[in-house]
Parts: C-alpha cells; sequence; structure tokens
C-alpha cells in the first residue's frame, strides 16, 4: 500500500507532461484501488474509458485486482463495479461475477446470491457456459 501512497502523487504530476495518456490513467487507477479508495479508481477508470474504451474494459483485471487484498478493498471493489455496471460498462457478466466474490468475501450472502443470479443470467445471454 505504502508504494501507492507514494506513487499516485507522482503519476498525477506526470498527467500534465504525459504525452501517452492512457497508461497513466491506468496506472493511477490501480494505485486508487490498492489504496481502497474505489472513488478515484473509479474516476481515472472513466479518464481512461474516454481515451480507449476497448483497452479499458481489457485492463479491468489488472485495475482491480488490489480490491482483493483487504475487507477495505472488497468493500471499496463493490462500489467500483457496482459504479461500471451503472455507468460505462452495464450488463457485464463477469461484472456481477466480480461483486458476487467480493461479497462473499465480506460476509455479505444475499448480496453475493443476488450478483451471482445476475451473473449467471448475463453468461446465458452472451452465450458463455454457466458455472
Amino acid at each position: 500500500r505504502g508504494e501507492y501512497a507514494l506513487a499516485r502523487p507522482e503519476l498525477e504530476r506526470s498527467l500534465e507532461i504525459a504525452i501517452a495518456r492512457f497508461p497513466v490513467f491506468r496506472s493511477l487507477a490501480t494505485a486508487s484501488a490498492s489504496l481502497a479508495d474505489g472513488v478515484s479508481a473509479l474516476s481515472y477508470t472513466e479518464a481512461c474509458f474516454e481515451l480507449d474504451e476497448v483497452a479499458t474494459e481489457n485492463s479491468i483485471v489488472d485495475i482491480s485486482t488490489p480490491f482483493w487484498r483487504s475487507p477495505e478493498g472488497h468493500a471499496a471493489g463493490i462500489e467500483y463495479f457496482e459504479a461500471l455496471d451503472s455507468g460505462m460498462l452495464p450488463n457485464r457478466w463477469w461484472i456481477h461475477d466480480n461483486i458476487a466474490n467480493l461479497a462473499v468475501r465480506l460476509g455479505r450472502t444475499s448480496r453475493a446470491e443476488e450478483a451471482a443470479r445476475r451473473a449467471s443470467e448475463l453468461r446465458v445471454l452472451d452465450g458463455v457456459a454457466p458455472r
């Protein structure tokens, strides 16, 4: 966590001179997730999305991985994925699958079951084999 706390201000300063902004925004999103700051992670993810929608969707695994490291991260991750679903990346089965996994880690059984159910519904719609 400490290295991300130090890196985030440096990354923010680098935005002023960066020619390739997408990797900086992606790193800021990941650093924010590492600090269990889902609001900032989402904001930087949105900045990525404005630059390249496909690359952003493909980067969500890397950006969001730190949410699995602590209970604070689990809660922030749920909020992050819920915001993705209600905004830039609606109706993705894997978003609901991630919400379910994080909710299980927090002992939020009903939320986990609800998200798993929605993930299953969306898998069928996407032609992905159910789990």
